[in-house]
């Protein structure tokens, strides 16, 4: 699985690990060593005015792995990660079938944060999964054919759309398009400088939206 963080800087950073928690989408860059390196912490929160960004510098301890669980501990500024009293943490698993083909997404459980728990969405079986400010974008690909949905951050009814086809550019970039009833075409980039869902009918482009952060299974 390969994550990204694509910033309001305009150039996609790799991530860590990214949250689709119930009030934000929280992501966290990849340090820039795997001990004690300095990591960001991006967050965008939902029902807020779309594209507003936070960031915090946040300091990434060593890996602590066990019966298919991996915690990483976390530490603000002014907080040592040796700290008895900090247990802010990222929590990411792979309890999953790693043999079943169809197993694409390492699973990230929760992010704790400054004593708050920040449980994540997880879908088994995707293939790729990206948060724009407003929703969260989620593909199935079997090979053949593809399915698209998504979870509106207003409440709203999702899409669901079948019989989706997967290209790649010669830049190795996956494009997926969804044809759908009343014209209109769903078109997903899952990766590159540009990464976004685009909503067409009938050559009339009705939604572009960016992916703040995405996972891509192999």
């Amino acid at each position: 699985m390969h994550s990204y963080i694509q910033t309001t800087a305009g150039h996609p950073v790799q991530a860590l690990a990214w949250c689709d928690a119930p009030d934000a989408v929280l992501a966290l860059s990849r340090p820039p060593t795997d001990v004690g390196g300095v990591a960001t912490l991006y967050r965008w929160r939902k029902g807020s005015v779309p594209g507003v960004q936070e960031s915090w510098p946040v300091r990434v301890g060593r890996a602590d792995p066990g019966a298919g669980n991996i915690y990483y501990p976390l530490a603000f500024p002014g907080r040592q990660l040796t700290d008895q009293n900090n247990r802010d943490y990222l929590h990411i698993s792979n309890v999953e079938n790693a043999h079943d083909p169809e197993y694409r997404m390492t699973r990230v459980g929760e992010m704790m944060l400054n004593g708050q728990r920040h449980s994540c969405r997880y879908v088994p079986q995707a293939a790729f999964m990206g948060a724009t400010d407003r929703r969260t974008v989620i593909i199935w690909d079997n090979g053949r054919t593809a399915t698209y949905a998504t979870r509106n951050f207003d409440g709203s009814p999702g899409v669901y759309v079948t019989g989706g086809q997967r290209s790649q550019t010669s830049a190795g970039v996956n494009i997926y398009r969804f044809p759908a009833p009343g014209g209109y075409v769903y078109n997903v980039s899952t990766g590159g400088e540009d990464a976004k869902v685009t909503v067409i009918q009938r050559g009339v482009t009705r939604l572009s939206e960016p992916f703040r952060a995405y996972s891509q299974g192999d």
